[in-house]
């Protein structure tokens, strides 16, 4: 254990957690193509008591080297489209500054009364959007692999008709991607995925993949792991710039963001092992179900605070 001054405030730290904490996001990135913010942020925040924009900022971090090795052990195996990932690198990273910037608006609202506790603002609204994107984007998921096993597929049948639904529309420029859809698309799908995953990434610390993964697969009709591997991509650049932009602001710990790359190291190689043998369906399972619970955590936090 040991103390760390951040923020104005004194936090107190275990290593070998800090270190557990990123073996736990490392194999969780790689596995379900999503970064690992989502369990980081709230275990800084919440187990940890570190400040919500440092937990954000310093997750940013730990990502980027997550990221790339999850993404560099999917690419051996063939999987991944670096010309998709490129075209929504730009769109990504300008909602990763949006969002930072509205980080920063409600950091400067310091503090209010919520159930007999003093919150920040920014922890409070933090952890609400939180909870609503999460747990809409986890039930999706699961409810979409509940009609899957039942219809015995492997690939989702949900970003079938949909896909070719939005496949459909044919506002130009028009995009043919060889490993991603089978017939051409929109350009203007890209930033529509790209962007609003951005802004999540800069404003919540969650690299955007959560967003990413399930929008690749049930609206541009990419293979489960074909999108996890696309979205780890973007994830890389996302992070990379969110982290510098929060850096700026004074949002990031070197200190939390070494301990934890320790382990996420370690983990990432053995998600995507896991990954490439468990398959498409149960890949998206385990994607809805750690992100709700991640999402319950956060909410029992809100109900049940303490002093």
């Amino acid at each position: 254990m040991f103390d760390l001054e951040l923020a104005d405030m004194t936090v107190r730290l275990c290593v070998p957690a800090l270190i557990a904490l990123g073996l736990v996001a490392g194999f969780a990135s790689a596995m379900l193509g999503i970064g690992g913010g989502f369990l980081m942020v709230p275990v800084l925040s919440i187990v940890f008591g570190v400040p919500f924009p440092v937990a954000v900022g310093s997750t940013l971090g730990v990502m980027v080297v997550t990221s790339l090795s999850g993404a560099l052990r999917h690419r051996r195996a063939g999987h991944g489209d670096i010309r998709l990932a490129a075209l929504m690198v730009p769109f990504s990273l300008a909602g990763v500054e949006l969002g930072a910037r509205l980080l920063q608006v409600l950091k400067a609202a310091g503090t209010i009364q919520f159930r007999g506790c003093t919150m920040q603002v920014v922890d409070l609204w933090g952890s609400v959007i939180y909870v609503i994107l999460i747990l809409a984007v986890a039930g999706r998921v699961l409810h979409e692999c509940r009609i899957t096993r039942r219809a015995g597929s492997g690939e989702s049948l949900y970003h079938c008709a949909v896909s070719r639904r939005l496949h459909s529309f044919k506002l130009p420029p028009m995009l043919r991607l060889a490993h991603s859809a089978a017939t051409p698309m929109s350009f203007w799908l890209v930033p529509a995925v790209a962007f609003p995953a951005g802004v999540a990434s800069g404003f919540l610390g969650i690299g955007g993949g959560f967003l990413v993964t399930p929008a690749l697969i049930y609206l541009l009709g990419v293979p489960t792991l074909g999108a996890v591997a696309t979205s780890l991509l973007l994830i890389i650049c996302a992070s990379g710039f969110g982290v510098a932009t929060h850096a700026f602001k004074g949002n990031v710990s070197p200190v939390i963001i070494g301990f934890m790359l320790l382990g996420s190291i370690l983990g990432a190689p053995l998600g995507a092992r896991a990954a490439h043998r468990w398959g498409g369906l149960p890949v998206r399972t385990a994607f809805g179900f750690v992100m709700a619970a991640a999402a319950v955590m956060v909410l029992l936090k809100l109900l049940v605070p303490f002093c």
